[in-house]
């Protein structure tokens, strides 16, 4: 009763073997006690009660649909098994059976406990005749299972040493006894709980070597040591001088010793066969309860650190079913995507191409995992995102499987990849242009001073000095290209005065005067502050971009421009190069065509241009480039097709000129 009790089994039965070799019930509590009593008898080698008493030996069934010697009785339903024979003077007396509704129930330790049970009713058959005897010790039997029941429900390994000290104490109740419990730690034993009572104080804390004294002893052979008389014992260590017995029970946790109970009392033969039973009982009891505590612990701290991971990742974590419903997801997955834990939403409905899905999905049928799968998702808002996905498999049963996985949001790692890579370019195209601009610079300035000394030779009327003055022109034309060039490839000799970029920007209007159908309209800030630059290179910055907005709006339109300046972080600009500071921008915005992507990487490039059939040099914007980055400053451009463009331009804000 006690063992079904405790462990809450289906049934716990005891056979005793007679006279005729048959298996005879004698006890049973449990599912089956309305079916049978004492007057059922079973054959030896009838099932797996009767297999164990032929084959003198434990039999375990986690899976009594497996075993050929389950026998089914009145439709019980047991899907595991245990039967343990009981001896009594080496000869088979009875059997000791318990069963489970429950596959896979019994556990190696519950197993140990069992046949620690099966021991001490063995004593109990061998040491006593007198059935009061018998009832007495049982009594105390109960005791220590009721005692020790809850200690393997203990979470604080500390807690569960203290109350099995009392509880030992308690059920061997003898005078002048001290229990100590010792915790392995490598190669020491500390002492972690201790109570009772001798003739001279109890210490609060001890710590011992393994290779010490009776308890390094027991722990190193792992085996239980019994001293009846301390004196006698030559290696014993004596800590107290009141001591004359003592016992020691190692702890064992898959063939480990994480400890020892040790226990000594002032008398000599303190300790008889039915404690040292006793004792093992609860060490077996002990050592589970340690042996759960610190899994329980593990686990605990395994799921503290899984969930500090999944609460604070950057990446987007999250557990799926086998249908690719979203079972759980953490902050950074809601960030990116959009979408709340409550959102019904499955992974395979973020996907934007249904070909991305059908290979994701044969990936993980053929592999059970997935990782760095490149792919296309959309979040809520159905922007684009570019990630990279992993999988695997975590928990699989017989109806459901469920995949632990994560994502990498790759959007704006590529976007800035793009950009360096149009930066280094850029600068690449600078360094070029710069080296050829000055080689034809020279080359001009030549050209130029041969077509001038020819026409000072000759007079307008002749057909050299008009092929000359020709010569001339074009010549003046190609220097003003190298000028941008130069311009563009950050060579140019800056002439620095302070210089207000709302009046800047007043005098670059005052050159377009009145232009068809474009309304002008801005917005400057009062108080700006004033930037060192070249007053003439700026005016050409903002002469250009103003031009390129005013021919992007051919039927017409409103071109607006807005100045400010306050700090600026890195992530503030789209620019790989931006450093964080204190900037005056100014915004120049259209609402004409628009660009689209391709052209949009591609505006800052010399000699590219939409605009050739006009007689458009392409340098226009890559001078802008050159001047503002000459200025220590930043040039970001957005565009939508058919809704116009914005150019932002940012200019350190530095000390005055004196």
């Amino acid at each position: 009763m006690i063992i079904r009790s405790e462990f809450n089994f289906l049934n716990v039965t005891y056979f005793t073997v007679d006279s005729s070799k048959k298996l005879r019930l004698a006890a049973i509590s449990g599912y089956l006690e309305d079916y049978i009593d004492e007057n059922y008898v079973i054959d030896v080698g009838y099932g797996i009660i009767g297999s164990s008493v032929l084959i003198g030996d434990v039999i375990v069934i986690n899976d009594v649909s497996k075993s050929p010697q389950f026998v089914p009785l009145y439709d019980a339903p047991i899907q595991s098994e245990v039967a343990i024979p009981i001896r009594k003077k080496g000869k088979i007396v009875g059997v000791l059976d318990i069963s489970s509704d429950k596959m896979n129930a019994f556990t190696s330790e519950d197993v140990k406990v069992f046949k620690t049970i099966a021991e001490t009713i063995s004593l109990i058959l061998e040491k006593f005749d007198s059935t009061v005897e018998n009832v007495k010790l049982l009594f105390k039997l109960e005791s220590v299972y009721k005692l020790t029941r809850d200690l393997v429900l203990i979470r604080d390994i500390d807690k569960i040493f203290e109350n099995a000290a009392k509880i030992i104490h308690s059920v061997l109740g003898k005078k002048e006894l001290v229990v100590e419990i010792y915790e392995r730690v490598e190669n020491l034993l500390v002492m972690k709980s201790i109570y009772g009572s001798l003739k001279e104080p109890l210490p609060y804390e001890y710590i011992q070597s393994v290779n010490e004294g009776i308890i390094g002893r027991a722990v190193r052979e792992k085996t239980l040591i019994h001293v009846p008389d301390i004196i006698l014992e030559p290696k014993a260590v004596r800590y107290y001088k009141t001591v004359s017995s003592e016992i020691v029970v190692p702890l064992i946790v898959e063939n480990e010793v994480i400890g020892a109970i040790n226990c000594e009392a002032g008398a000599v033969n303190a300790f008889d066969s039915v404690d040292i039973l006793v004792l093992q009982t609860i060490a077996d009891t002990l050592s589970i309860a340690v042996h759960n505590a610190r899994m329980y612990q593990k686990i605990s701290e395994s799921e503290n650190k899984y969930r500090a991971i999944f609460e604070n990742s950057s990446e987007a974590i999250f557990r799926i079913d086998q249908n690719g419903q979203f079972i759980e997801i953490n902050p950074a997955f809601v960030k990116i995507f959009g979408f709340a834990p409550e959102d019904k939403v499955s992974l395979y409905d973020l996907f934007i191409s249904s070909q991305e899905v059908k290979k994701f999905k044969e990936e993980l049928e053929n592999y059970g995992q997935i990782s760095g799968f490149d792919a296309q998702l959309k979040n809520k808002d159905g922007e684009t995102l570019n990630v990279k996905i992993s999988l695997k498999i975590s928990l699989k049963t017989a109806l459901e499987t469920y995949y632990d996985g994560a994502i990498v949001d790759l959007t704006d790692y590529l976007k800035m990849r793009d950009k360096i890579y149009e930066a280094d370019k850029l600068r690449g195209l600078a360094q070029i242009a710069g080296g050829m601009a000055h080689e034809f610079n020279n080359i001009f300035a030549g050209i130029l001073g041969s077509a001038q000394l020819i026409k000072m030779k000759f007079s307008k009327e002749d057909k050299v000095y008009q092929w000359a003055d020709i010569i001339e022109r074009a010549t003046m034309r190609g220097a003003e290209l190298v000028k941008k060039l130069i311009a563009y490839a950050r060579g140019g000799k800056l002439k620095i005065s302070n210089l207000n970029i709302n009046e800047v920007i007043i005098e670059t209007l005052q050159k377009f005067g009145h232009v068809g159908e474009i309304t002008f309209k801005t917005e400057f800030e009062p108080q700006i502050p004033e930037i060192p630059g070249d007053r003439e290179q700026i005016i050409q910055v903002f002469y250009n971009i103003i031009q390129n907005g005013i021919e992007a709006m051919e039927n017409g339109g409103t071109l607006y421009i807005k100045t400010g300046h306050k700090w600026f972080d890195q992530k503030s600009v789209n620019d790989p190069e931006f450093v964080a500071g204190e900037y005056v921008y100014v915004s120049i915005s259209d609402t004409g065509i628009g660009m689209s992507e391709e052209i949009l990487s591609r505006i800052f490039e010399p000699f590219f241009t939409t605009k050739r059939v006009l007689g458009k040099s392409g340098l226009g914007l890559s001078m802008v480039h050159g001047i503002v980055k000459n200025h220590g400053g930043y040039i970001a451009v957005s565009s939508v097709p058919g809704k116009g463009s914005t150019f932002d331009i940012f200019f350190p804000v530095g000390e005055k000129l004196k």
